[in-house]
C-alpha cells in the first residue's frame, strides 16, 4: 500500500505505527494509531480513481475485473489449506535419501572408471567392515560439494565456470557421468527440499497454507512458503496430499494450451487441421518436416500411419520428441543453442532442424516474427481478445533495443 500510495497520488506512508498494535491486551488506541488505521483507507479511493483511469488508457477493464474475481478463489485457498499425510511423505524422503546413496556408489564407480578423472581419484579410502562389498566407497569425493564437483568436471569441460543446473546441464549426452551427478542432485534436491524440511509450513491444523502472488509480470501467479507450484509432478508427491472426509480432488489441464494459441494466431492450416481433428499435432508437424524419412521410419501396424495418432514407432519417437521441443520452445523464444543444448545436438544441426520446421510452417515463422517485431517496437506485448493483458519489458529503451535485452 505505500508503494501505491508514494506511485499514485504522491503520499508516503509511515509504516512505523503498524508494530505498535502488538500486544495491546485490550487497551485503547492511540491517536496515533487511529490516524494510522483511517490513512489505510482514506487513500484506497484516490488510488483506484487514478488505476481506473489508466485501465481505461489502456483498455484493461476486463483483464482486471478477471482478476478481481480471482483473489476470492486465491484467498479460499490459502486459507483452507492443503491436508498432509506425514507417514506417506517421510517414506518418500527416505526413499529418495537411499536412492541418492546409491548413487554416490554409481558415481564412485564411474570415476574409477574413467581414464581422464581415475587417476585425480583412485585413493584407498576407509571402509567399514560390517557393509558388503558393493556398498563400499571407493572415493572421498563430497558428491554434495559444488567446489568438488566443478574441480572434479573441469578435467572433462576445463571451461566450466560452475556446476549450477543450465552450465552443466549441456553437457549430460557428452559426457555420461555428468547424467548420473544430474540425477544425484535431483534426488537429493527431493530427499532434502521434500523432506522433513516440508514439515515447517505445517500449521497446528495439520495442513499446508501456502501464499499466493497473484499477478507477476508475464500475467502467471506463483507461490510462497511452500511453494506449491514446484511440488514434484509425481503421483507419488501429489498423492500426499489428501482430502477431508467426504470430499474428492479434481485434477484437470489445458490440452496443448500453447500450441492453441500458435495455431489461433498464425492461422496455420496444418496446426488448425489437426487440434480440430484431435490428430497427433507433434508427430503431424514430424511428418513435414523430416518428410521421406519420417515415412521410411514406420513400422507395420503404425499408429500414426492410419489415423494419425501418436505411435509406438522407436525412430517416430525420436523426431516427434526432437519437433515436439521446437513446437514448445518456439513459444518462448528458443533460439539454435538452446535446442542444441536441450536435444544433445550440435549448433549447426539445431539451426538446420529450426529451418526445416519453418520451411514446413511458414505462417508460423510469420507469426512470431510479427510478434518479436511489435515487443521491440512498443516495449510490450499482448494477449489476444477480449483481456488484451500487457505484459511489459523493463529493459525496453526505444526501438533499438537489443532483442537480447527484452
Amino acid at each position: 500500500l505505500s508503494r501505491c500510495c508514494e506511485r499514485y497520488i504522491g503520499v508516503t506512508l509511515d509504516k512505523e505505527e503498524r508494530s505498535k498494535f502488538v500486544g495491546l491486551q485490550g487497551q485503547p488506541f492511540t491517536y496515533n494509531q487511529i490516524t494510522y488505521g483511517a490513512k489505510d483507507v482514506i487513500y484506497l479511493l484516490q488510488i483506484r480513481e487514478k488505476q481506473n483511469k489508466l485501465l481505461g488508457e489502456s483498455d484493461l477493464f476486463q483483464v482486471a475485473e478477471l482478476e478481481n474475481k480471482a483473489v476470492i478463489v486465491f484467498s479460499e485457498i490459502e486459507y483452507e489449506g492443503l491436508i498432509v499425510d506425514k507417514d506417506k511423505w517421510v517414506d518418500l524422503a527416505n526413499d529418495n535419501l537411499e536412492l541418492a546413496s546409491s548413487l554416490e556408489l554409481q558415481l564412485d564407480r564411474e570415476v574409477i572408471q574413467h581414464p581422464k578423472l581415475s587417476p585425480h581419484y583412485h585413493v584407498p579410502v576407509q571402509q567399514d567392515m560390517f557393509l558388503p562389498a558393493e556398498e563400499h566407497r571407493v572415493t572421498n569425493i563430497k558428491w554434495s560439494s559444488p567446489t568438488q564437483m566443478l574441480k572434479l568436471f573441469q578435467y572433462l569441460v576445463p571451461k566450466l565456470e560452475d556446476v549450477n543446473g543450465k552450465n552443466i546441464y549441456k553437457y549430460r549426452y557428452k559426457h555420461p557421468i555428468i547424467k548420473s551427478y544430474i540425477r544425484y542432485k535431483e534426488l537429493s534436491k527431493l530427499a532434502n527440499a521434500y523432506g522433513n524440511n516440508f514439515f515447517k509450513y505445517v500449521n497446528c491444523d495439520g495442513k499446508v497454507h501456502t501464499n499466493f502472488s497473484q499477478i507477476l509480470d508475464t500475467g502467471r501467479v506463483s507461490s510462497s512458503e511452500p511453494n506449491m507450484q514446484q511440488i514434484p509432478a509425481d503421483n507419488k508427491y501429489r498423492n500426499c496430499f489428501i482430502c477431508p472426509e467426504g470430499w474428492l480432488f479434481v485434477s484437470s489441464d489445458y490440452s496443448s494450451q500453447e500450441l492453441n494459441v500458435i495455431a489461433f494466431g498464425s492461422k496455420d492450416p496444418v496446426f488448425l487441421e489437426a487440434l480440430e481433428k484431435g490428430q497427433d499435432l507433434h508427430s503431424v508437424c514430424a511428418d513435414l518436416v523430416f518428410q521421406d524419412a519420417w515415412i521410411d521410419a514406420a513400422e507395420d501396424n503404425c499408429a500414426y500411419m492410419r489415423d494419425k495418432s501418436k505411435c509406438s514407432c522407436p525412430k517416430h519417437k525420436e523426431m516427434r520428441t526432437k519437433v515436439k521441443t521446437i513446437n514448445f520452445g518456439l513459444a518462448y523464444g528458443m533460439g539454435p543453442h538452446k535446442l542444441s543444448d536441450t536435444l544433445g545436438i550440435s549448433v549447426k544441426e539445431a539451426s538446420e532442424l529450426i529451418d526445416k520446421y519453418f520451411s514446413a510452417f511458414p505462417n508460423i515463422k510469420k507469426f512470431l516474427e510479427m510478434l518479436g517485431r511489435f515487443g521491440k517496437m512498443n516495449g510490450y506485448i499482448r494477449t489476444f481478445k477480449p483481456f488484451k493483458r500487457k505484459r511489459f519489458f523493463d529493459y525496453w529503451d526505444g526501438p533499438n533495443t537489443p532483442m537480447k535485452e527484452l
